[in-house]
């Protein structure tokens, strides 16, 4: 069992990636804001010896050991659940991190949030005022 400490910045990285392929208005999009959040809040997460991120429960005393699927209600119902999105997010942290490239990849990460950004802003500039 591995306890984990999020790097901010590649989490930030790693949600404005996920946000930018589907919005923050969709189902998926809403599971990553509200995993986002935890994951801010938590700052660390605990990782099994099998690479299972483990996310608690935000109902119950119970933590899920969570992969491409999750034990919760929400997932057994077919809705997307925020653990597999805290769970991705937190895989996707590593990546940026742990690996050699992945302070290059970081990076790149970082001005594409700046760009998307910086877009939305002109866009929304544009449409207020034509």
């Amino acid at each position: 069992m591995e306890t984990y400490r999020l790097d901010i910045d590649a989490l930030v990285a790693a949600r404005a990636s996920a946000i930018g392929k589907g919005g923050s208005d969709s189902p998926w999009g809403r599971a990553i804001e509200e995993g986002f959040n935890w994951l801010m809040e938590a700052g660390e997460v605990l990782i099994d010896d099998e690479g299972l991120v483990l996310i608690p429960s935000g109902s119950q005393n119970i933590f899920y050991a969570v992969n491409g699927s999750c034990s919760c209600t929400a997932y057994q119902n077919g809705i997307p659940c925020w653990h597999r999105a805290a769970a991705r997010l937190v895989k996707r942290v590593k990546e940026l991190v742990d690996k050699p490239e992945g302070s290059v990849e970081l990076a790149r990460e970082r001005l594409q949030c700046v760009a998307k950004t910086r877009a939305q802003v002109y866009a929304e500039v544009n449409e207020l005022f034509g």
